[in-house]
């Protein structure tokens, strides 16, 4: 008797162990020390580089190294199936094992910050969010096509036109790609780009004012547009699931139409 209730409660204990690394109290402190030594890696390039600061430095990441250590094995150690199936997991035991070797690697377990958003999928702004940013891929990802052939040939007609005057700007396709897209973001593009060229060049205004109608304020809001459309998609999709309130009523009728058809 009292080895089934020593049973009983190791396997409760191995269970509240185990919610709590992966979702618990013991998941956002490994999530918080991540943060704290991602702003301690932040500071090491700045004024606080001096020896003590570079030794204290060495102490925490090795102490940090450890800790990681030992969270995975007790993940591994609570349940070795969830944890082998998982990649991200497995990543993880990666990055440990090449920062034994080379100690910059372990910086790169900061991006388990990425993993510790899927604790937060049940608020319904963030499902929001994600499922709209799902549903806007592949209409995303067909704009992106259509964004860089413009591109390419916009870059290959600078190039031949301007590349042997305009080295800096249009030299190659790789720096007319790059010219371009400063164009986009509109940064400094009439002084240090229309307006040099156009000395040379008075019409080629035609092809820099063309870029802008067509790709800046044509193309560039269809990547806007879609977004809002998948995002009015969602919440369409969601008006029309039933709540938890709608159900629940539905269940109390049933169950008055059940007492009725008995009581008969």
């Amino acid at each position: 008797m009292f080895k089934k209730h020593f049973i009983h409660q190791e396997s409760a204990l191995h269970k509240k162990i185990h919610y709590s690394l992966m979702f618990g109290g013991l998941h956002h402190f490994f999530m918080g020390l991540i943060l704290l030594y991602a702003v301690i890696n932040g500071f090491s390039g700045t004024v606080f580089q001096t020896e003590s600061f570079v030794f204290y430095k060495s102490n925490i990441s090795s102490i940090f190294y450890f800790i990681m250590l030992t969270e995975l094995g007790l993940k591994f150690l609570l349940n070795t199936k969830e944890f082998v199936k998982k990649p991200w997991h497995i990543l993880e035991v990666g990055i440990l094992v090449a920062s034994w070797f080379l100690p910059g690697f372990l910086v790169l377990m900061t991006f388990r910050f990425i993993a510790y958003l899927y604790t937060f999928l049940d608020h319904p702004v963030i499902n929001r969010v994600i499922h709209t940013f799902v549903h806007s891929i592949p209409t995303l990802m067909m704009s992106s096509l259509v964004l860089s052939g413009c591109l390419v040939c916009y870059s290959l007609l600078t190039t031949t036109l301007f590349g042997n005057e305009f080295p800096e700007l249009f030299g190659h396709i790789g720096k007319s790609l790059f010219t371009f897209i400063q164009l986009m973001t509109f940064d400094d593009w009439m002084a240090y780009i229309l307006r040099p060229v156009m000395e040379l060049y008075p019409w080629s205004w035609l092809i820099f004012i063309s870029f802008i109608v067509l790709i800046v304020f044509g193309v560039m809001n269809v990547f806007v547009g879609t977004i809002v459309n998948a995002m009015n998609f969602v919440d369409d999709a969601a008006d029309d699931q039933p709540s938890i309130t709608d159900l629940q009523k539905q269940i109390a009728e049933l169950k008055e139409l059940i007492q009725k058809q008995h009581t008969k």
